[in-house]
């Protein structure tokens, strides 16, 4: 009888054991996807901001630059609006910020980006960084209409034919308000990178 009633008192323990592990881990945050998975181009879904008042191309690409030391680092920001055709007001604040000895001689560095899609041009080409740049932006006035509810935007490193998913704090969005931010990107390289989901 004793010994039933141990084997039950174990069984039991383990049960609640388990449970508590299952329900622990759906509760970690969205924004703590995996990094460095690589998926198709074709099944991303890129984030778009709403249209300008005007269709003339020029207007659309918006860009700034900053030398960036390599003693004391530095940022390099873009701050950009316009008003949309629907309406409303698009802000733009992007950033990336450089810790000292990133890179290894006065540089100029530039955002560049097409405000059709949230996407942006990090450039000159670097080569792989020693440690990470770190990408932090606030947008208002993107078009959510086609992002599923629920659905894990993703910060993407942008290739030919694939996109790699980078390291992220957190990415919060409200499709209601047309709100997307980013906090504590990390940038190993520059290219294109761009916020989206998988279809």
């Amino acid at each position: 009888m004793k010994r039933f009633s141990l084997y039950s008192a174990l069984v039991l323990f383990v049960g609640l054991f388990s449970s508590c592990s299952d329900i622990s881990n759906p509760a970690a945050p969205s924004s703590q996807y995996q990094s460095g998975v690589i998926v198709p181009r074709s099944s991303v879904s890129f984030l778009s901001l709403s249209s300008r008042q005007t269709t003339n191309r020029l207007e659309t690409m918006i860009s700034h630059s900053e030398i960036i030391s390599p003693v004391t680092g530095g940022d390099v920001t873009l701050e950009h609006k316009y008003n949309a055709s629907n309406g409303n007001l698009v802000t733009i604040n992007m950033n990336l910020h450089f810790a000292p000895g990133i890179v290894t001689q006065p540089t100029s560095v530039s955002i560049s980006m097409n405000t059709d899609l949230l996407i942006a041009d990090f450039s000159p080409s670097l080569g792989a960084f020693a440690k990470d740049v770190i990408f932090t932006a606030t947008v208002t006035g993107v078009d959510l209409s086609s992002v599923p509810d629920g659905a894990d935007v993703k910060l993407f490193y942008i290739n030919d034919e694939t996109c790699e998913t980078m390291g992220v704090d957190a990415i919060t969005y409200d499709k209601n308000a047309g709100t997307v931010t980013l906090t504590n990107g990390k940038i190993p390289h520059f290219s294109l990178y761009g916020f989206g989901f998988l279809k």
